[in-house]
């Protein structure tokens, strides 16, 4: 028998939707599925410039393409017609905003429409161009009048706080992964097309943008091959074209020009593949205070531990809650080259160690990272700020029955 929650309209709003890559996309395609799983009615409003065909979502949720263009300067209207529309057409009891931005409409119609809001931070969207009062009072407001306050990270969390929304009433919901589409693989396929049998091979997969410290991995890739001749790194992922040649330059003057393959964009069916065809993902990640841009998790550390690969991350930014240090993988200062050097040789010439620390990775994943547990507990928080309202107990799914245990950090 299919239960049916008072939330069973929900409204899901947000400027980015799959075949968006971003974080941000993830989080809402992932928790709009499983509310549907659920039995609730799911509504996915984005523009319609960057939305596919309702055929490409199936029935995951409907999906409600936005009209219009100039998205910057035009958002409260597209906003606000958009849930003008669904609100006489579905009466929606929660709208769910995946950045601040969009939770401004929301938050203003709520007297008149009874809704409740919830609304998430994720990294950089709420901490660039702070000292500016108007966007500080802004996020105030809307942090602190939302009925549910998110964030993907404690790091996030400890960000919006500093804008005077008391910490203790926002929920940090992370961001998950699908152990099925992301798991362990026989990767022989692709190091065959790449002509990486027997090499040990170190990936990363991500924008081509500095703030991923593509050029530090580049520079212990350098010392490592003092030690492991034949060490190999994947560059995956597309960007600034700016940045490739840049990277393309480094490895030239580092001497390792034929040890690093830039791949340029994976294909979706192929992800688990190239992660499992690896013998270590790296991502040293930046932050920078000044333009307040910083990772807000990383969720394809989560991807590659997923598929029982180690990971290596700086500990900047909301990644000290993707990766357990010594246990899932290693966490290194921000910027350390000679750490990070080590880490790579620990973990290459270290291959009991190496599996042992993916295979922790993806029971972590499995134990407290699914995206069915990531729903679950953002039902659980949703409870606790409305009153408990639904009519099934706290965190218990149609797919998992087991209790929700603490998110581990």
């Amino acid at each position: 028998m299919q239960r049916t929650a008072p939330f069973s309209n929900i409204v899901i709003v947000g400027e980015e939707i799959p075949p968006c890559a971003g974080g941000v996309a993830q989080w809402g395609y992932w928790l709009g599925r499983k509310f549907r799983e659920r039995g609730m009615g799911v509504v996915y409003a984005a523009p319609a410039g960057c939305a596919r065909p309702q055929e490409y979502y199936g029935d995951a949720f409907e999906v409600h393409a936005v009209p219009g263009d100039d998205w910057r300067h035009r958002k409260d209207r597209r906003v606000f017609h958009a849930l003008y529309r669904l609100w006489r057409s579905r009466r929606p009891a929660l709208v769910v905003c995946l950045t601040w931005k969009m939770a401004r409409v929301p938050l203003a119609l709520r007297p008149f429409t009874g809704w409740r809001v919830a609304v998430l931070a994720h990294g950089m969207e709420v901490t660039k161009k702070r000292e500016r009062w108007r966007r500080r009072v802004g996020l105030r407001w809307i942090f602190g009048s939302a009925d549910l306050a998110l964030a993907v990270s404690r790091y996030t969390r400890d960000r919006v706080a500093e804008f005077g929304v008391d910490p203790d009433r926002i929920e940090v919901v992370p961001c998950g992964v699908d152990p099925v589409r992301f798991q362990p693989r026989d990767g022989a396929l692709f190091r065959r097309e790449l002509g990486l049998q027997g090499l040990p091979v170190v990936l990363t997969l991500a924008r081509l943008v500095r703030r991923k410290g593509h050029d530090l991995a580049i520079r212990a890739l350098a010392e490592v091959r003092r030690r492991i001749p034949n060490a190999t790194y994947l560059v995956a992922g597309n960007g600034e074209s700016s940045y490739l040649e840049s990277l393309r330059s480094l490895a030239r003057q580092c001497g390792v020009e034929d040890a690093v393959r830039f791949l340029g964009r994976v294909e979706e069916d192929d992800l688990s593949g190239i992660y499992s065809a690896s013998d270590v993902y790296v991502m040293t990640s930046r932050s920078s205070p000044s333009t307040g841009n910083f990772e807000g998790f990383g969720i394809t550390y989560l991807e590659a531990n997923a598929c029982a690969l180690p990971v290596i991350g700086s500990d900047t930014g909301g990644v000290a809650d993707a990766i357990l240090d010594g246990e899932t993988g290693y966490l290194i200062p921000a910027e350390d080259v000679p750490t990070l050097t080590d880490r790579l040789l620990r973990l290459l010439g270290d291959p009991v160690l190496a599996r042992r620390m993916g295979e922790r990775g993806r029971a972590r994943v499995l134990r407290d990272l699914t995206w069915d547990r990531i729903a679950d507990r953002f039902l659980a928080a949703l409870d606790r700020r409305t009153g408990g309202r639904r009519p099934w107990s706290a965190g218990i799914s149609r797919q998992d029955s087991s209790p929700v245990e603490p998110l581990r950090t």
